[in-house]
């Protein structure tokens, strides 16, 4: 390790060689452990990395863990590295560890987003607007309407939506076209001067009016749901990459920042329903994935709360239910699985669906 932080990579890379063949011999896994962190960090091989932290989660050793941990996320993408820092400092944390607190700052410090936001919209679960790192209070808006029409163009996702149809959307009650045209005026100039009461950007830095149409300039919006999905899809690109550990890292990204429904305040609201229901697909299989993985880890405390979760959200997810029931049978909790299965086969005759058998536990 001394070597390696002075920087003399081939001391470093002698002495592993010479003491891995004596850690072997001893059967020293610590050792061992430290070994495949060391090499993780001098070949820059995230296998390596993820070996560690599997050796050390074995040996029980949480701050080994946490080290390996962070050797994988400095290996990995900016976004999933600081993820993984932020959940490292808080186990540390919790046991009074802080003597990581300088790496892990360092990893998060490196993830920070290089944007020209000049707002963020908070989106899943209770909406919230902030300007800088100030939150936007109700009494600002002057009308519900002018939140309403944020709302509608964050769900566009930066595509542009005519004047027509939000008059449609937010008035439609409203025969006269020209009276709600104007109304619509009225509350693009309130939405503006919510976003920047000091006119201290272009009128259009945020919402943007072109060729009688609205847009949201994502480039000057930071939004959670475009981050979550970003997330979401990022670990699918690491996936079809072969790049496994790096997805799983991605995964539980995704499932942390996922806050809640996308505007879940406006359950009736059409506009919102697309959007709603790709966010909530996206943490199923976000969720879903690191259950599986934590099973086949044999991890199965961690597994069943991915499989609780999912099921806080949607009391009738069959795969989350027989997913539980798995884990907690492989766990050695037979009771409370099969306590589980009855409360699953309950949820399916209330739907008038015939349960599915009790989970075969040789099934992969």
């Amino acid at each position: 390790r001394v070597a390696l932080a002075a920087g003399r990579r081939d001391e470093a890379a002698k002495l592993l060689e010479a003491t891995e063949p004596i850690a072997v011999e001893r059967r020293d896994h610590a050792a061992q452990a430290a070994i495949r962190e060391l090499r993780a960090r001098l070949d820059g091989d995230p296998a390596q990395a993820d070996e560690a932290v599997r050796r050390w989660t074995v040996l029980g050793d949480p701050i080994g863990r946490a080290r390996a941990e962070l050797v994988r996320a400095e290996l990995a993408d900016p976004v999933s590295g600081g993820e993984v820092a932020v959940r490292v400092r808080e186990r540390m944390h919790a046991i009074g560890c802080r003597a990581l607190d300088d790496r892990i700052d360092a990893l998060i410090a490196r993830s920070a987003p290089v944007s020209g936001a000049t707002v963020s919209i908070e989106t899943m679960g209770t909406f919230r607007v902030l300007r800088g790192a100030t939150p936007i209070p109700r009494t600002a808006w002057q009308s519900r309407k002018a939140r309403d029409l944020l709302k509608i163009l964050v769900s566009r996702r930066g595509a542009a939506i005519s004047r027509e149809r939000l008059v449609e959307i937010l008035w439609p009650e409203q025969q006269d076209d020209s009276v709600g045209l104007r109304r619509l005026n009225v509350m693009v100039s309130t939405l503006r001067a919510v976003l920047d009461p000091a006119h201290e950007r272009p009128p259009d830095d945020v919402v943007v009016s072109e060729e009688g149409a609205l847009r949201l300039d994502l480039a000057h919006a930071d939004v959670d749901v475009e981050r979550f999905l970003e997330l979401t899809a990022g670990a699918v690109r690491l996936e079809q990459a072969g790049r496994g550990g790096e997805a799983l890292e991605r995964w539980a990204a995704a499932e942390s920042a996922y806050g809640g429904e996308f505007c879940e305040e406006d359950p009736y609201a059409d506009w919102a329903v697309g959007l709603r229901e790709q966010a909530r697909l996206a943490y199923v299989q976000a969720a879903a994935r690191l259950a599986a993985a934590r099973t086949g880890e044999r991890r199965y405390d961690e597994a069943a709360r991915y499989w609780l979760r999912l099921l806080e959200r949607d009391r009738y997810d069959e795969r989350a239910h027989l997913g539980l029931v798995r884990v907690l049978d492989l766990a050695g909790r037979r009771g409370d699985a099969r306590r589980r299965y009855h409360l699953y086969a309950e949820r399916m005759r209330e739907l008038e669906v015939e349960p599915a058998p009790y989970p075969d536990l040789n099934q992969t």
